[in-house]
């Protein structure tokens, strides 16, 4: 039974995933419509991804998920910086905030990956014969 529940999503995840798709969604087709297909491409393979995220890995402490997030981090800049040059001061903070926050969970997921990393190894060791 712990097994099974280590494998499930969260709800908390499922929202997240969600909120992502839609955000990088909107924002990707927003930009499509505007004539912006650089930089709508960009943000809408960064919402596809989340889809990819949520139906291949269900893991949020492995280096594929802060992969995703470092990728969610430096899509968000774009935008914010894209914002910021047209002079829309509202959204440029708005995105901002989006890649503060993508960079605290990149952070915040290197933490933790390492910290198990550390303990996996401590505890190799202590199990490891002695000669």
């Amino acid at each position: 039974m712990n097994e099974k529940s280590k494998n499930q999503i969260t709800t908390l995840t499922k929202i997240s995933i969600v909120a992502n798709i839609l955000l990088f969604g909107v924002t990707g087709i927003f930009f499509l419509s505007r004539s912006r297909f650089i930089i709508g491409f960009i943000v809408l393979l960064a919402g596809l991804t989340n889809i990819f995220s949520m139906l291949f890995t269900f893991n949020r402490k492995n280096l594929f998920f802060m992969s995703v997030n470092v990728l969610y981090t430096v899509v968000s800049f774009i935008v914010f910086l894209f914002y910021q040059l047209k002079g829309s001061n509202y959204l440029a903070l708005l995105w901002l905030a989006i890649t503060i926050y993508y960079l605290i969970t990149v952070i915040i997921l290197f933490w933790r990956i390492r910290q198990e990393k550390k303990a996996v190894s401590q505890s190799e060791e202590i199990n490891q014969p002695r000669p």
